[in-house]
């Protein structure tokens, strides 16, 4: 195997992004990871991390942007970030940390906001959301993985690379995209 990608992790929602215990144990199995890929023979790892790790931010996310997580999930990923980044070191692999902002495709989770939005547009209803006017930055799951590949094929060892389409928007927009797609005549609860 050429490279390892390291996209499994537990308690990713609700409740879980809290259970630090979980969030320990997916350190644990990062680091295993990293010794995987060295047993395999791989020339590189790279890890998924997450939004989370960057914590409220308004802005440009860059990799150099500080990072204060709020939730034991967060905190997990950027010490996951870190010690796979240190193993990789120890084993003679090269390490890209990509911090994946919002993916949506499919087989996304049924409780994700996109899927919700479509179910709930399918169904004639009118979901509850809020006023839309956080920003943020969707990627589609096939541009996603085509950018872990490119990552792993001609990344910077040692690099953080934020991973999202680079054109954040009003969260509104988006779910209008999604009301428009279904159909443009339904109604949205912003607000509620």
């Amino acid at each position: 195997a050429d490279a390892f990608f390291h996209l499994a992790w537990a308690a990713t929602t609700g409740a879980g992004r809290n259970d630090m215990d979980a969030q320990i144990e997916n350190i644990r199995a990062s680091v295993h990871a990293v010794r995987a890929a060295a047993k395999l023979g791989c020339r590189v790892f790279v890890g998924a991390g997450s939004q989370a790790e960057y914590g409220r931010f308004e802005g440009r996310l860059c990799p150099d942007t500080p990072c204060f997580p709020e939730n034991g999930y967060g905190m997990a990923k950027l010490c996951a970030g870190e010690m796979t980044r240190a193993e990789c070191a120890k084993c003679g692999l090269d390490h890209i940390w990509m911090r994946i902002l919002s993916v949506y495709g499919p087989n996304d989770g049924e409780k994700s906001l996109i899927m919700t939005l479509i179910r709930k547009f399918l169904a004639g209803e009118a979901p509850a959301v809020t006023k839309g006017e956080q920003i943020w930055d969707y990627l589609y799951s096939g541009d996603a993985g085509r950018a872990l590949y490119l990552a792993a094929q001609s990344g910077r060892n040692g690099a953080v690379y934020p991973l999202g389409s680079g054109q954040a928007r009003p969260l509104r927009e988006y779910i209008e995209t999604v009301r428009d797609a279904v159909d443009p005549g339904l109604s949205v609860g912003f607000g509620e």
